[in-house]
């Protein structure tokens, strides 16, 4: 996850030295997103949309506490990428002499997910080993959303990456068996939390848009406790999905 954040980081700095780079200097009034990203882009990023697709990712669930951890994966999987967003709301834009412009927005997000992982991880940190062990559930999640665009990536076409970060709250429920490894815990043991509970939610997400089409690179983390055990649920996927607004 540091990974990835450390990426977002960097893809922040590199847009706004970019725009300082080609602010114009003349006192007229600079062009807005409205004129650039807006004009062919504007009815996919402020539209409210359900945006449905497939993905290939890879799910790790991670049960510790002092002495006792259990890692499991699913190797990675075809799932349904399924979220819903707002009508996103411009916060600033800067026109680029290049053409084109960077706009800042935010909006809410919500989205939901299928936790399902049956390897154990043992000799490796990717890599999971069929024991026996499965645990499934599933999760969703509400979050605001800050969203930075560069757009038209070719003129008259709506075609423009967006890098975002979500954090928010989740509700999460699993059940089945995984094996502890640690000092009081070792072996199968029978894991669930009975009914949903609460969860920290943080999302990084890269598009590459094309029309409606969405090329996506996803990471998500939910963060929680339960029965005295940290729980961290990380998924990392790259998907297609259509946005169809409503």
């Amino acid at each position: 996850m540091r990974i990835f954040l450390l990426a977002s980081y960097s893809v922040i700095i590199l847009s706004c030295l970019a725009v300082r780079a080609d602010e114009t200097s003349n006192t007229s009034p600079p062009a807005t997103a409205l004129d650039h990203i807006v004009k062919m882009t504007d009815q996919y990023i402020q539209d409210r949309h359900l945006s449905l697709g497939l993905g290939m990712q890879q799910g790790t669930l991670s049960l510790s506490r002092p002495g006792d951890v259990a890692k499991m994966t699913d190797n990675g999987s075809l799932s349904l990428l399924i979220n819903a967003n707002t009508a996103g709301h411009l916060l600033a834009d800067w026109h680029m002499r290049a053409g084109g412009s960077i706009a800042l927005s935010g909006d809410l997000t919500a989205t939901a997910n299928i936790l399902g992982v049956n390897k154990q991880l043992l000799n490796s940190a990717d890599v999971g080993t069929d024991i026996g062990t499965h645990v499934n559930g599933g999760f969703v999640a509400v979050a605001p959303r800050l969203s930075i665009s560069m757009g038209p990536l070719y003129q008259d076409s709506a075609i423009y990456w967006k890098y975002s970060f979500a954090a928010g709250l989740a509700l999460l429920h699993y059940s089945g068996s995984a094996d502890f490894m640690g000092s009081s815990a070792t072996g199968l043991h029978s894991v669930s939390t009975d009914s949903v509970i609460p969860a920290e939610y943080f999302e990084n997400k890269w598009v590459l848009s094309l029309q409606r089409w969405d090329i996506i690179f996803n990471a998500q983390s939910l963060l929680s406790k339960h029965q005295g055990y940290q729980v961290n649920y990380e998924v990392f996927g790259l998907g297609l999905a259509y946005a169809l607004p409503f």
